[in-house]
Parts: structure tokens; C-alpha cells; sequence
């Protein structure tokens, strides 16, 4: 009798489909939508409620188990390729994590010390001798502080994303999106200065009035007059600084949304305004913990500076990397 017919080879079995994975709900899709994000691992389109944040990075939960793995193994964290529209992360909640940020930041620091002080060092005395030069400093600061602030953002990212970075990382600025970057950093300064300036004017205003007062009669101004005008003065100055700084707080994404996501100056700091206006209140106080720091290291004989100028960078950019270091420009 034939083998064949004595043992008949059985039809092959039908695979087993793949058991669907907790708390997916819902298969991928293979075109974006409004409302879904693109896992940074198998780039497929899931919904908002399907994917897991780590950092900037957007995961699924069927590559979670493997994203993590490769972090263990040290391997490069992955730029983000962008996913997620202006739309749905304006509508995000997001929480504030100061504790978090200063922790990458640190982290940072200690990893590549020299390049965190060093290209802080660099791009500030760039900026610094550019306004100190007779003339020059009257035209140069326009045309360089854009460019240079928008590549020490790069440089703070490139360290926390784990990616190749180098002291020429700071002059990516002038690479790319140069007129972009130079567009915002004027409307930036002009924002700052319309809030600010008439606040400092209003506090010289009495002391001016207090000495022509005392010309014009000819008796040396009194004290109490003096010393209420100056009190006038300085509150004033208080209430320009912390009025420059909320502003600053409300437009400090615009440069990095150029020089990292590619965004024109006038998109990124509308989408800058209204992030950081829904997330007000932890920016402002993260704002001000900057504030005090940078404020130690200067009464530390400057030196301290050299430590908290990068960790602020670092901090500012892990704050910008996690809210919106997935933006599709595209979407934006």
C-alpha cells in the first residue's frame, strides 16, 4: 500500500491569530488621522488612549516591552519623527513635573559636562560680545541671538535624546531656519520690551519729576520725597522684570519649535502662546525655580553660573521635548 495512503499528511493547520494586547482596543491604522499618533517603534497610527509616553517618545502598548529593552541596552533614544497634530496636544493634559526635569537635566550634565558648560559658555559670550562692540552691537545682536539661542536648544536636546552632539550643534541655527529664527527672537525682544519698557519709565518718571521739582525751586530735593519716589522706582523695576519674565514664559518655545520641528517664527509662537498659556501655572513656577537658581549661582561669584545656566537650558528643553518634541509639523 502506498505510504501516502496509509499515512495521509494532514491539511496544515490554520495559524492562530495574535492575541489581541491589553488595553488595545482598536487595530492600528496605516493613514494618520486628526486624532491618532504614530508609535515611534513600528510607526503604525493608534489612538491618543493607546500610546504610552516615554519622554518624547510615543509607544504603543504592543512595543512597549521592546522600546524599554532597547533603553536597558543603552541603545540611542530615537529622534522623534513627529505625530501628534498641534491639535492634540493642545488638548493633552499635562502635568508639570518640575522634580522630572530638573532630574534629566542633572542627568545631562553629569553625562557630557563639558558640552553642557561649554556650549552654554560659547553661545552667551557670542551673544555677549556681539553687544558689546561699538556700532556692531547696535545691528549684530539681531542677527545672531536667534540663530544662536535656537542651536544651544539643539545642543540641550541632541544631550537629553542620547543623540550624536557636538560644540558645532550650536551652530545649526545658521543651517537652517535662519530668517525664521531671527523673525522670532525680534518679536520675542519687542513683546518683552512693550510689556517691560513703560513699566520702567513709569518708575524713572518720579524721580525725574522729584529733581526738577528741586531745580526749579532751588532746594536740594527732601529725603521722604526722595526716598518715596525711589521706592515708587524700584517697585516698578520689580513689576517690569516679572512682567518681561511672564512674557518671556508665554513665548519661550518659539525657538525650539523652529529650530528642532521645523515650524515658521509665526506659527511657533502662536502655538507656543497657547501652550504655555493652558499650562500657565506649572511654567511660571518652573520659570521662577529657574529664576532663583541661575540667582545662586550669581551670588556664588558668577561661578556658579557655569552649573545652572545648562541645567536651566536642560530643564527648558526637557520641558519642551516632553509637551510637544513629537510635533508633525505638518499638522502644526
Amino acid at each position: 500500500q502506498p505510504l501516502r495512503e496509509a499515512r495521509p499528511v494532514p491539511a496544515p493547520a490554520e495559524v492562530p491569530s495574535a492575541p489581541p494586547v491589553v488595553g488595545q482596543d482598536s487595530p492600528p491604522v496605516a493613514e494618520p488621522a486628526a486624532d491618532r499618533v504614530r508609535c515611534l517603534e513600528c510607526e503604525a497610527y493608534f489612538p491618543e488612549s493607546e500610546i504610552i509616553r516615554f519622554g518624547p517618545a510615543s509607544v504603543c502598548a504592543g512595543c512597549k516591552v521592546r522600546h524599554l529593552q532597547r533603553l536597558a541596552e543603552g541603545a540611542p533614544a530615537a529622534r522623534p519623527a513627529g505625530g501628534r497634530s498641534a491639535a492634540v496636544i493642545l488638548s493633552s493634559r499635562n502635568e508639570i513635573r518640575i522634580g522630572h526635569h530638573w532630574d534629566r537635566a542633572w542627568a545631562a550634565v553629569r553625562q557630557r559636562p563639558g558640552l553642557a558648560a561649554g556650549s552654554t559658555a560659547v553661545g552667551y559670550f557670542i551673544v555677549m560680545l556681539a553687544s558689546a562692540i561699538p556700532l556692531v552691537s547696535m545691528v549684530a545682536p539681531l542677527f545672531l541671538q536667534g540663530p544662536i539661542f535656537g542651536g544651544m536648544f539643539l545642543v540641550a536636546l541632541g544631550m537629553l535624546r542620547n543623540q550624536p552632539t557636538g560644540l558645532g550643534t550650536l551652530f545649526d541655527g545658521f543651517r537652517r531656519g535662519y530668517w525664521q529664527l531671527v523673525l522670532a527672537q525680534l518679536g520675542l525682544t519687542l513683546l518683552i520690551a512693550a510689556v517691560g519698557v513703560p513699566l520702567v519709565l513709569a518708575g524713572i518718571a518720579p524721580l525725574i519729576a522729584a529733581f526738577v521739582k528741586a531745580q526749579s525751586s532751588g532746594v536740594a530735593p527732601g529725603p521722604v520725597l526722595f526716598s518715596g519716589a525711589m521706592t515708587w522706582a524700584v517697585l516698578l523695576a520689580l513689576m517690569a522684570v516679572a512682567a518681561s519674565m511672564l512674557a518671556g514664559a508665554l513665548w519661550m518655545f518659539s525657538l525650539p519649535l523652529i529650530a528642532d520641528r521645523g515650524l515658521a517664527f509665526w506659527p511657533a509662537m502662536e502655538f507656543s502662546r497657547t501652550l504655555s498659556w493652558r499650562n500657565f501655572g506649572g511654567i511660571v513656577l518652573l520659570v521662577v525655580v529657574i529664576a532663583l537658581m541661575n540667582l545662586a549661582g550669581l551670588l556664588l561669584l558668577c561661578v556658579g553660573m557655569l552649573i545652572t545656566l545648562p541645567v536651566s537650558l536642560l530643564m527648558l528643553a526637557s520641558l519642551f521635548d516632553e509637551l510637544c518634541g513629537d510635533l508633525d509639523p505638518a499638522k502644526a
